[in-house]
């Protein structure tokens, strides 16, 4: 007589892989730790639009170079936007811990921050850098003066809404 063969039970198939990553942080410490250098930033952006009395940039080399670029080129006037948008999204991230929304956040910081350079652009022409320019000339053109204002404004009122929920 042979003996009946009992069937071994089903090993799950899928491998426990021992490399397998888990987070260091966890996500609220991950937001907080960006709401921090969101407020460093807006400090940076804020003392590099600044000279002491000897003339030196109050940013530093780095400061010096991110205005030049960034006032001088990208953003125009704009530029002064960027402190206040970093302020922003500190808050609004610090707001936030409790929820899921960072990304949705930072997607309504940087809506704030196109549609304002591109109404700076339309109101006093060539001040809103190249950036500034590149969105408004089309809206501008399509829209004139007026609707354009009225449909940036609105997507400055809903980037706010979208970052402080």
């Amino acid at each position: 007589m042979s003996r009946k063969k009992i069937p071994e039970p089903k090993k799950d198939k899928k491998k426990v892989d021992d490399t397998e990553q888990v987070p260091l942080l966890q996500e609220q410490t991950m937001r907080g730790i960006a709401g921090v250098l969101f407020f460093v930033l807006s400090i940076f952006f804020t003392l590099s639009s600044f000279t002491n009395e000897e003339g030196h940039n109050m940013g530093g080399r780095a400061g010096e170079l991110a205005y030049r670029i960034l006032h001088d080129n990208l953003f125009g006037v704009g530029y002064y936007l960027l402190p206040i948008l970093f302020l922003m999204l500190c808050v609004s991230f610090f707001k936030s811990l409790q929820k899921r929304l960072a990304i949705t956040h930072t997607i309504g910081g940087l809506l704030f921050f196109l549609s304002s350079l591109s109404l700076i652009d339309i109101l006093v022409p060539h001040s809103g850098g190249i950036i500034g320019g590149f969105i408004s000339e089309p809206l501008f053109s399509i829209f004139d003066i007026y609707a354009s204002i009225i449909i940036l404004f609105a997507f400055i009122v809903i980037s706010l809404l979208i970052m402080f929920d």
